[in-house]
């Protein structure tokens, strides 16, 4: 994976991380309000998980499973 792509990822990781601060900078107890930052998380989490695995194998220090 060249530079681009991980430039990309890594922007797309802190836009969500954004997006999931703000969500919980309004917190209320409203279980649909809380159903849509548990979402938030998950989808954070999701990409968090794709970009290291981009970026284990370019620093060639740990290799990441198929």
């Amino acid at each position: 994976m060249g530079y681009r792509e991980l430039k990309q990822k890594s922007k797309d990781f802190e836009n969500a991380l954004q997006r999931l601060e703000e969500g919980l900078e309004v917190l209320d107890k409203d279980s649909l309000a809380i159903d849509g930052i548990i979402q938030r998380y998950e989808f954070t989490f999701e990409i968090a998980w794709k970009l290291m695995k981009a970026f284990w194998p370019s620093t060639r220090t740990i290799k990441a499973r198929p």
